[in-house]
């Protein structure tokens, strides 16, 4: 993935407010999408990051985010899978508020989450 001017943007913002490159955080832990998570899971999408553990009292657990949900898009970005997810989240800086569509035993949800 080529690096982007908002990659490079979000880099110095960090280092301008905080004095060194900080990266935001959610709190969650994640895999690809496999043919395994999607038949154990019975998840139809071929893209996305499958949420395994949501951590206690941090931004994806204050947003709402549960184990199982999918995150297809930030800020309505496509995520196919764990590298873009990053790319895209390290894009923003901590105290932003981004908005992750999630699909939920079905039901696609937007969930704002605010970047620790």
């Amino acid at each position: 993935m080529p690096i982007t001017k908002e990659f490079i943007e979000s880099t110095i913002k960090s280092i301008e407010d905080f004095g060194k490159i900080a990266r935001p955080i959610i709190g969650i832990q994640y895999v690809d999408i496999t043919p395994t998570i999607k038949k154990e899971n019975n998840i139809t999408l071929d893209n996305g990051i499958y949420i395994k553990d949501v951590i206690t009292d941090l931004p994806g657990w204050q947003a709402g985010i549960k184990m199982g949900d999918v995150i297809m898009s930030i800020n309505d970005k496509e995520i196919t899978n764990q590298l873009p997810f990053l790319y895209q989240l390290y894009t923003y800086v901590p105290g932003q508020t981004i908005s992750l569509n999630i699909l939920r035993e079905g039901k696609q949800l937007v969930l704002p989450v605010l970047l620790g």
